[in-house]
């Protein structure tokens, strides 16, 4: 069937369905989830199991081990980490790539069944299997409740931390019903509890202890369902109803009985409904508030949520706070306390989507006026033109059916594919306008034209389609961010690769006209265009004339092999020369800075808040200024992290908040200049400068990890020794601070280098023998200050805790239990001192523990400037080398680097192969295998030479280097097969191969191929020195991070695979054809010797070839020069595909030519005969 003709005797029919996939489009793009970047999808589960006021040590040695012990034979656990503190184990499950979370889920279910027993007290395991958004740093929105300073006066004697219970039943419901939110998170608050306060004395005097109390009302506060039982002709459930809701209830149970009569707890103790103990707090300005997140659900489009989000905050804001219960002496709050959006990845997102749209129209025009230069047609303009939203619009129904979403990278990758997609309509077009002008009619010229190039365009596309495939194979963290780019540039080709073929020639059967004889004015001028063409076409014809020199007489012996090997050593020690160390992921620009702070253990909140207002004072000056006063900037010093950093000049805050809960403290802040949020950074770090016997620091978040580490490079340190652990942990950790700074280090656990003080009270043998037993006088102990745990508490529909405490609250120091009576079995009250032994003693807050062994992660976030790779190095070098020769690493212990470090090492090992594996080069079985090879060359170049000798072959020279050659190449690949096969996992070296294969399929050759893979080194130089550029310019805005080598750059260089070869199948192919003739060509009807060929393909196609270069390059240009948000994403990428065409187009029109037809004499050689003239489907090697 000639699809061709088919096309262009049916005009109508292309138009409906042009009309149709832009229609489907348009509708599939409304309908595609909008969000920040790619889904990426990481199989966790945690496991959290609470065993209230116990010990790390405790928790570990009676819950986690057991955990671990039974979780560790799950199918397809990739990595277990486990964290305790006080009264709760967490235990991080993470998964291989792509498994079934649903399954897992059951399975790490089913495992926690097999442990035997759990310790009294503590609760059912709680399983949550993560979505890859569901921590902190994924939130899309931020919020805070406070009060204004007019307001805060008012209200001076409110705590705002007991709206807890309100917010979380009113507000967090509320807006949970948004449709994709996952979870609100509130913090800061304070939770309602119901407290029995007991009289030690009292209970002394009756003979009586906390346990007493707590057993009584244990017993009491249940509900027992006790069955059903026939009532007629129904069954009636029976339940015993007794949970406390009403104090008098409380009061009322019995304890115990002393002489016949009841002692109820209304005579041992009181109660009173209050909030649970202040053990953190969150501030806004130095005001106390509330902070409140949004977690979307995975696959969510995030500008929906949003915009429902904010209509839903404005009804609580009018409906749901004023009618807040909360009062002050100056009397209700709610009307007062506002509520306010402080972070919002909206304003981000619309941002970056708008920027790279921007940049797509921008794109697009300059495409256009490149063609429009070029044709000096507007007819044949426009007909290229359609190309453009056909094949941009008609991705959008390929992502919506692939179950993508819209985001940053799938519309760079759509950006990138403006200049790409006009590149086969450009080569169909210049076709059909050539024979326009050899006197052809519109409609035979588009036939012939388009029937003509299409083996040409469906190579060119194949290739480029071809090199995703191995790109789309890889499962890890950035194969998942490929995909979505890899989705749209694979699509909106293979659109074009249809309009080439299909709309292009109906379009210009019916459109392009015969020029006219007598053209008019305007014509005349763009015609002309001041002689430009003209002297290009002079400039052609020498460097034509000049290429033909070099390929004839002896020239062709000397000048052009010297040519092609400097060209291509040139071209590979220029690669090896320019390129820079690796790096991950881009930070990008996002408006938020997070930081950390390390406090002693122990420290009070009132002196956590002393803290805070030091921090608060130093960061509220640069809140009070606005960036559209710059007299309001100009008394506010510089700011610069510490002696010997870069100084900035003062940029504006616009929110911040503060905060501490456990060990550590933590602080936020964004920028009045969106585009300037590094100075804020280190603006939080100089203010944490100096806080005795602490250290820390703040970054800018990261667009792809956690705000709380940034994604950098971890280095764990496990052993079966935790003092050991400990000790090369502070080594490590001591000198990463000392080369990075105390902002870019971050320990997990946080004071792994101080313990917490810790009292140690032991039953002794005078306790034993008046009877008391460690559980029972632990639970009194328990119940003087942090409160024993009795049960729930029912207040309307809600259950809030209800614990034991001694009158008048919590105890606040150890010195008050001392005196403290308490009764014993044997009769007598004594005070807790005689029956117990102090003993002072140090345990740590938090147990990490990874794989089953004690463990200490540090995370190390490098300067912007310094790649991940290069880091990794120093670390190696400084902390892990350096720690092992100091005896600090002994071999029960295991160092390994993670985070960054360890997402690297996968791209690096999908993209290139793992390391190397000494053992196969020390074999000998690469240099036998290429020694064997290159022999069986020889022999066969001597048969060669015999042959074309006997039959006076005049290339027989020519045959024999062509044959040795060809042995030598055969040789090296086998060398690299057999001394590295780790190359034959490297999925760009399958994008090489992929590429390659598809060629020799098209072009029925093993050898014609191989001319046009020369190409791929010289766009890889080209690649190189466009990412230098533009990482030299970057570096000159300290306020910006660099552009560096990171993975998304990394595929720059396999779309180039797949573009840069284009324009050597168009000489090639084009070549040959003139090798067979065509009887319709008036001109180039007689087949053509090899080297006039060649000359003629170049000299013919130099023209659609820099079109469709020049067009490409102007779409891409502006990704790389217009800054903005998201920009960095996508950057270092335009600026290797931008380089690599630029350099590449320039010398493949010289080194192509040469080496084709030196591939040609060289064949010829091989040959009985000297006169032979290849066909296009001959195979040289069947020959």
């Amino acid at each position: 069937m000639d699809l061709v003709r088919w096309c262009i005797s049916r005009p109508v029919t292309v138009a409906v369905g042009v009309f149709l996939v832009i229609m489907f489009g348009i509708i599939g793009a409304r309908e595609i989830p909008v969000q920040l970047t790619p889904t990426v999808s990481k199989p966790t589960i945690t496991v959290t199991t609470l065993w209230p006021g116990r010990s790390p040590n405790e928790v570990v040695d009676e819950i986690t081990k057991e955990q671990e012990e039974q979780l560790k034979n799950v199918e397809n656990l990739d990595r277990m980490i486990s964290s305790t503190e006080q009264g709760q184990t967490v235990i991080t499950l993470d998964f291989v790539v792509g498994s079934d979370i649903t399954r897992a889920l059951q399975e790490v279910s089913d495992a926690l069944r097999q442990v035997s027993s759990y310790p009294d007290e503590v609760d059912e395991p709680t399983v949550v299997a993560a979505d890859g958004v569901s921590d902190p740093g994924s939130a899309i929105a931020w919020f805070i409740f406070d009060f204004d300073d007019e307001s805060m006066a008012k209200h001076h004697d409110f705590d705002i931390t007991t709206l807890y219970d309100e917010l979380d039943r009113e507000v967090k419901p509320y807006l949970e019903r948004v449709q994709g939110v996952a979870t609100i998170n509130i913090f800061g608050g304070r939770e309602r509890e119901a407290r029995v306060m007991a009289d030690p004395v009292a209970l002394a005097q009756r003979g009586l202890n906390h346990l007493d109390v707590v057993q009584a009302l244990q017993g009491e506060n249940t509900n027992v369902s006790a069955g059903t039982i026939a009532e007629g002709k129904r069954d009636l459930r029976v339940r015993l109803v007794g949970q406390y809701d009403d104090p008098e209830k409380i009061l009322d149970t019995i304890v115990a009985y002393r002489d016949g009569r009841p002692v109820r707890v209304r005579d041992v103790a009181e109660v009173e409904i209050g909030y649970v103990k202040k053990r953190g707090f969150v501030r806004s300005f130095a005001r106390p508030a509330m902070a409140m997140n949004v977690i979307r659900q995975s696959d969510s489009n995030v500008l929906d949520i949003m915009d429902e989000l904010k209509v839903r905050i404005e009804d609580v804001r009018e409906k749901i706070l004023p009618n807040l219960s909360g009062s002050s002496s100056a009397g209700p709050i709610g009307p007062d306390l506002r509520l306010r959006q402080v972070y919002d990845e909206t304003v981000y997102i619309n941002s970056a989507i708008g920027l790279v749209s921007q940049n797509l129209w921008f794109g697009g025009g300059i495409a256009t006026v490149v063609l429009l230069l070029f044709l000096r047609n507007w007819r044949a303009t426009g007909i290229i033109a359609i190309a453009l939203p056909i094949s941009v619009v008609g991705t959008f129904l390929i992502l919506l059916a692939l179950g993508r979403t819209l985001n940053v990278i799938s519309l760079a990758g759509l950006a990138f594919a403006v200049g790409m997609v006009v590149d086969n309509s450009i080569v169909v077009l210049e076709n059909i306008d050539r024979r326009l002008k050899l006197g052809e009619t519109p409609m035979i010229a588009a036939w012939r034209g388009g029937k003509e190039v299409w083996g040409a365009v469906l190579a060119s596309t194949l290739t480029t389609v071809a090199v995703f495939v191995p790109v789309l194979t890889i499962q890890e963290e950035v194969g998942q961010l490929f995909r979505d780019i890899s989705i749209a540039i694979v699509g909106s080709v293979t659109f074009s690769l249809i309009v080439s073929i299909v709309v292009i020639p109906t379009a210009c059967s019916r459109w392009l006209k015969p020029e006219s004889a007598k053209p008019g004015p305007v014509k005349r001028l763009i015609g002309g265009m001041f002689g430009i063409p003209a002297l290009c076409n002079r400039i052609i014809d020498l460097g034509v004339a000049q290429l033909k020199w070099m390929m004839t007489g002896w020239r062709g012996w000397s000048v052009r092999p010297a040519a092609i090997i400097f060209l291509t050593i040139a071209s590979v020690l220029g690669g090896i020369t320019l390129m820079p160390p690796l790096d991950y992921l881009p930070a990008g620009n996002r408006n938020l800075v997070f930081g950390g702070l390390l406090i002693p253990p122990g420290m009070s909140v009132e002196a956590r808040e002393g803290i805070a207002n030091r921090i608060e004072s130093r960061i509220y000056p640069y809140s009070q200024a606005d960036i559209n006063k710059p007299e309001t900037l100009a008394n506010l010093p510089d700011i610069q992290m510490m002696p010997g950093m870069p100084i900035f000049e003062p940029v504006p805050i616009d929110n911040f908040f503060i905060g501490a809960f456990g060990t550590q403290m933590f602080m936020g802040a964004t920028s009045q200049d969106e585009q300037v949020v590094i100075p804020i950074g280190h603006l939080l770090t100089s203010a944490m400068q100096g806080i005795p016997d602490a250290f820390g620091g703040a970054r800018q978040s990261s667009l792809f990890g956690d705000v709380r580490d940034g994604g950098g490079i971890k280095v764990e340190i496990s052993g079966p020794n935790l003092d050991q652990v400990n000790a090369a942990a502070t080594m490590m950790f001591m000198t990463a601070v000392g080369n990075f700074g105390p902002g870019n280090v971050t320990p997990t656990p946080s004071n792994f280098t101080l313990e917490e003080q810790e009292m140690q009270l032991e039953l002794n043998d005078r306790g034993r023998e008046l009877g008391l037993t460690t559980q029972g006088l632990g639970v009194a102990i328990r119940g003087l200050f942090d409160g024993a745990y009795v049960g729930d508490y029912k207040v309307g529909s809600e259950n809030i805790d209800l614990v034991v405490l001694p009158m008048g609250g919590r105890m606040d120091t150890l010195e008050q239990i001392r005196d403290v009576p308490i009764a014993t079995p044997a009769g007598p009250v004594v005070p807790v001192d005689s029956v117990v032994t102090f003993t002072p003693s140090l345990a740590a807050q938090v147990i990490q523990r990874i794989e089953e062994l004690p463990s200490v992660t540090i995370a190390v976030n490098p300067p912007e400037a310094m790649p991940v790779q290069e880091a990794m190095g120093w670390i190696q070098e400084n902390m892990i080398d350096a720690a092992e020769a100091g005896g600090l690493i002994d071999r029960t212990m295991r160092v390994r680097l993670e985070g960054s470090a360890a997402d690297l090492e996968q791209v690096r090992t999908s993209l290139l192969g793992s390391k190397p594996d000494s053992d196969s080069m020390r074999s000998g079985l690469p240099i036998i295998s290429a020694v064997l090879i290159t022999m069986i060359a020889v022999l066969a170049s001597v048969f060669v030479y015999i042959r074309g000798v006997r039959s006076k072959n005049t290339y027989v020279y020519y045959g024999v280097a062509g044959t040795i050659l060809l042995g030598l190449i055969i040789a090296s690949l086998a060398w690299l097969a057999v001394g590295h096969p780790e190359l034959l996992t490297a999925r760009m070296v399958w994008a090489l191969l992929v590429t390659y294969l598809v060629m020799c399929a098209l072009f029925e050759s093993f050898l014609y191929p191989l001319v046009i893979m020369f190409s791929v080194p010289l766009a890889v130089v080209g690649g190189f020195a466009g990412l230098s550029i533009v990482h030299y310019f970057s570096m000159q805005n300290p306020t910006q991070a660099p552009q560096k080598l990171d993975v998304l750059t990394m595929l720059g260089f396999i779309i180039l695979i797949g573009v840069v070869v284009n324009n050597a199948i168009l000489i090639v192919h084009q070549a040959l054809n003139f090798m067979h003739g065509d009887e319709s060509d008036s001109i180039y009807k007689d087949p053509m010797q090899p080297i006039d060929a060649i000359v003629t393909s170049v000299k013919t196609r130099i023209r659609p070839i820099f079109m469709s270069v020049l067009t490409s390059v102007g779409g891409m240009l502006p990704l790389v020069l217009v800054p903005g948000s998201g920009s960095e994403m996508y950057r270092g990428l335009g600026s290797v595909v931008v380089g690599g065409l630029l350099v590449s187009t320039v010398f493949t029109l010289l080194l192509v030519p040469l080496l084709f037809s030196l591939v040609l004499d060289m064949w010829r050689g091989t040959q009985q005969e000297s006169a032979v003239i290849p066909s296009a489907a001959a195979d040289p090697f069947a020959a």
